[in-house]
C-alpha cells in the first residue's frame, strides 16, 4: 500500500513537470477568478514565496509553525487539498467570482481599464460596503491589496473589517479619472482556520473608491466560502451597547470609549510616527506627523509647541499624548482643524491652547467635516471665534469625554465655549468653564452626560436658539454659578422645537463658597420628554455629584496636570467666588502663559514601532522586530493600542 502510494505521488510529479507547470503554481489557475504570481513578495532577493527569516518563532525559517494539530478538522494533522498550504499564494478575487460575497451597490463596467468583468459601485452612502471570503488552512497574516480608482473631489475611505472585527482604515484617494486604477493596500491582517469575512465599509456619505479586485497575499489561503463567513459576521452597531466590541463585533476606539463616536478606530493598523522635537515643522514635528494618513502618532518629547499656522489633522489618525515623557504636549499660539481632509480620528491626552496670537475670527479646534471623531482627555481653551466648534456639513459621530472646553477670550467681546450643531455628538464628564456664552451652543441629535458647568457671563447651556428640531439626553450634570454669571442664565433660548429627556440635573447658583445646589425642574419653554432617547449613553451612569468629584480629579490632559489646568480646577473649588471671563491669555499671570510642562526621557524603543522595548519583552513579543499591527491576544486592538491603552488604564488592560 504505502509503495503503491509513492509510485501515484512520484507520476504526479512527472506530470506537472511535463507539463511545463511550475509546482508552485500548479491548479491556481484552474480556480475562477484566482491567479497566481512569482514576485518577490517577501522582498528577500528571490522568487520562491518562503521568508528567510524564523518567522513563526519555532527554531527554523521556513515560515511554518510545525504542529501536529488538525487544522482543517477533518480527522488527521493535514490541510485540506483545497487549501493552498505549502507556498506563498496570491489570491486575485473579481466581482461575482467565488470568493465575492456582496456589495451594497451594483457591479459596473462603464469605464475603461479594469479587469475582470467590471467593478464594484457602492452606493453614495455612509455603511455602503462590498465583502469578500478568503479560507484559511491554519491561523496565518496576511496582506491584502484592492484596484481602484477615484475621481471624487476627496478620498473615500473604508473601515477594513475582518470576521466582525474592525483591524484599520483604508485610505483610497483621488485618482485622475475613474479610468484611472491606483492600489492600495493592509500590510498585515491575521486570519483564523476556516472561512474569514473581509469587509469594506464606508466612514463617508460618498461611499467607496470604486473596487475592481480584492488581492489576498499568504500562505495557506484560497478563496472561501460566502454563506460560512456571512454566518458569523454581523457589523451592524448597536447603539446600546458599551464594552470593548459590541454585539455587532464592532471594536470601539479603546476600552472604555463612549459615546457617538465610540467606534473611531484613528490610525489602527498603520504606521507609527515618532514625534522627536518641538519644532513647529519640518521632521519628526507634530505638524509634519499628523500631516499624512493612517497613522499613530507617539511622542519622545515633552513640552510646548509653539505654532504659528494652524495645524489641520489628516483622516485616520490616533494622537496618543499620553506617550508623552514628562508634563505632557502642550500646542500653542494657534488652532487645530478638522476638515475635509479629516475624519476617523481619535486625540487623547493633549493640550490646545490656541491664544490671543491665533488666526483672528478662528477657532482653538474646529471640525468643519468628516465622521467619527473621539476626543479623550484634551484641555482645549482660548479660542478668538469659538473655542470648540463643531459646525458644517456631512459631520457625524463624535464624542468628547473627560475634556475641558476652557476661557475663550474676550478681546473681541467674543469668549465663547462654542458652536455643537452638526450630527450626532456626545459630551461625557467634560468641563465648560470661564466661557462667556455657548456653554455649549447645542443643536441637533445629542447627549450631554455627567459634565460640570462653570463660570459662564450671560449664557451657560444655550438649548437650540431655533425653530428646527433638536433631541437631547441631559443627565446627571451640575451647573454651578461663578462670579462671573448672570442670573437665571445656566440654561438659556429654549425652545418648544428642543426636545428633552432630563435627569438628576443640579444647579448651584448662590455663588457663597459652598456646594449647596438643588435639583433643577424648571427647563422653560424646552419639550420635557418621559423617556430618554434611543442614543449610546455610557458605562456608568454617575450622580451630578459623583461626575462632579470625577472631573475635578480626571478631566483634560489629567496625566500630569500643567499650570492652566491646575488654576481652572482650583476655580471650581470655589464653589463661586473665584473664576474670570479673561480678555486673553495674559489675565491668567501664568509664567509664559502656558507654564512650563517638563520635558523627559522616553522608554527604549529599539525597533521603533511606538511601544518600549520592556513592554514588549514582559508582553512575549520581539524588541527587535517590529510587530506594533500585530494583535497577539486577538481581541481586535493591534499590540501598539494596547500599549497605549496600559499607559491611562483603559478597561483592564494594565503595563506589566
Amino acid at each position: 500500500m504505502i509503495h503503491a502510494l509513492f509510485v501515484l505521488w512520484f507520476l504526479s510529479i512527472i506530470s506537472i513537470s511535463c507539463s511545463g507547470e511550475s509546482p508552485r503554481n500548479a491548479g491556481l489557475e484552474d480556480t475562477p477568478g484566482v491567479t497566481a504570481s512569482d514576485t518577490d513578495a517577501n522582498s528577500d532577493g528571490d522568487t520562491d514565496g518562503y521568508s528567510d527569516d524564523d518567522s513563526v518563532f519555532d527554531g527554523n525559517s521556513d515560515s511554518y509553525s510545525h504542529s501536529d494539530t488538525d487544522t482543517d478538522a477533518d480527522g488527521d494533522a493535514g490541510v485540506d487539498s483545497g487549501l493552498q498550504a505549502d507556498r506563498e499564494v496570491r489570491l486575485v478575487i473579481e466581482e461575482n467570482a467565488d470568493g465575492f460575497c456582496s456589495v451594497d451597490g451594483t457591479v459596473d463596467a462603464d469605464n475603461s481599464g479594469f479587469s475582470g468583468s467590471g467593478y464594484v459601485n457602492t452606493d453614495n452612502e455612509l455603511g455602503a460596503a462590498v465583502q469578500w471570503s478568503v479560507a484559511a488552512a491554519r491561523d496565518t497574516t496576511i496582506s491584502l491589496q484592492w484596484n481602484f480608482s477615484n475621481e471624487g473631489t476627496s478620498a473615500r475611505s473604508g473601515l477594513l473589517v475582518v470576521n466582525g472585527i474592525t483591524v484599520a482604515t483604508v485610505d483610497f484617494p483621488v485618482t485622475a479619472n475613474w479610468s484611472s486604477w491606483s492600489t492600495a493596500q493592509q500590510p498585515k491582517v491575521e486570519l483564523a482556520v476556516g472561512n474569514n469575512s473581509i469587509r469594506l465599509q464606508a466612514i463617508t456619505s460618498d461611499g467607496l473608491a470604486n473596487i475592481d479586485s480584492l488581492t489576498a497575499i499568504g500562505f495557506s489561503i484560497s478563496v472561501g466560502s460566502c454563506a460560512e463567513a456571512d454566518s458569523d459576521t454581523d457589523t451592524d452597531a448597536d447603539a446600546g451597547t458599551n464594552s470593548d466590541s459590541d454585539s455587532g463585533g464592532e471594536t470601539l476606539a479603546f476600552p472604555g470609549a463612549e459615546g457617538f463616536g465610540r467606534y473611531s478606530s484613528g490610525g489602527r493598523g498603520g504606521e507609527v510616527y515618532h514625534v522627536t522635537n518641538l519644532n513647529d515643522s519640518g521632521a519628526g514635528s507634530f505638524r509634519d506627523a499628523v500631516s499624512q494618513p493612517n497613522r499613530i502618532v507617539v511622542f519622545d518629547v515633552g513640552g510646548v509647541i509653539d505654532v504659528s499656522e494652524r495645524i489641520v489633522i489628516n483622516r485616520n489618525i490616533y494622537v496618543a499624548g499620553q506617550t508623552a515623557p514628562g508634563g505632557g504636549i502642550t500646542i500653542y499660539g494657534n488652532g487645530i482643524a478638522l476638515n475635509g481632509d479629516s475624519g476617523n480620528d481619535i486625540i487623547r491626552y493633549i493640550r490646545i491652547r490656541m491664544g490671543k496670537n491665533g488666526d483672528s475670527e478662528k477657532d482653538a479646534v474646529s471640525i468643519s467635516e468628516g465622521q467619527d471623531y473621539m476626543f479623550d482627555h484634551v484641555s482645549i481653551s482660548w479660542g478668538r471665534d469659538g473655542t470648540l466648534d463643531v459646525n458644517g456639513t456631512g459631520i457625524d459621530n463624535l464624542s468628547f469625554q473627560e475634556c475641558i472646553i476652557a476661557q475663550g477670550i474676550n478681546n473681541s467681546n467674543h469668549s465663547t465655549g462654542g458652536l455643537m450643531q452638526s450630527g450626532t455628538w456626545s459630551v461625557i464628564r467634560s468641563l465648560y468653564i470661564d466661557n462667556k456664552t455657548r456653554n455649549p451652543k447645542a443643536r441637533g441629535s445629542h447627549e450631554f452626560i455627567n459634565n460640570v458647568l462653570y463660570n459662564w457671563a450671560t449664557d451657560g447651556y444655550i438649548m437650540g436658539d431655533t425653530s428646527g428640531v433638536s433631541e437631547c439626553n441631559l443627565i446627571g450634570n451640575y451647573f454651578i454659578y461663578g462670579p462671573s454669571s448672570s442670573s437665571n442664565t445656566h440654561i438659556t433660548n429654549t425652545t418648544p422645537t428642543f426636545y428633552l429627556y432630563a435627569e438628576d440635573n443640579w444647579v448651584d447658583s448662590n455663588k457663597n463658597g459652598v456646594l449647596d445646589g438643588s435639583l433643577m425642574t424648571d427647563y422653560k419653554t424646552a419639550t420635557v420628554m418621559d423617556t430618554p432617547f434611543d442614543y449610546p449613553g455610557v458605562i456608568e451612569r454617575l450622580s451630578a455629584q459623583a461626575a462632579l468629584d470625577h472631573v475635578i480629579d480626571h478631566v483634560g490632559a489629567s496625566l500630569v496636570r500643567d499650570d492652566v489646568d491646575n488654576l481652572l480646577i482650583n476655580q471650581i473649588l470655589s464653589y463661586g467666588t473665584e473664576g474670570q471671563i479673561i480678555n486673553t491669555e495674559d489675565d491668567n499671570g501664568i509664567l509664559g502663559n502656558v507654564g512650563t510642562p517638563a520635558n523627559g526621557t522616553p522608554p527604549a524603543d529599539s525597533d521603533g514601532d511606538g511601544m518600549p522595548d520592556a513592554w514588549e519583552s514582559a508582553r512575549g513579543l520581539h524588541p527587535g522586530s517590529a510587530d506594533d499591527t500585530g494583535d497577539d491576544d486577538h481581541d481586535g486592538y493591534t499590540n501598539i493600542e494596547e500599549y497605549l491603552s496600559c499607559i491611562v488604564g483603559d478597561g483592564n488592560i494594565s503595563c506589566p
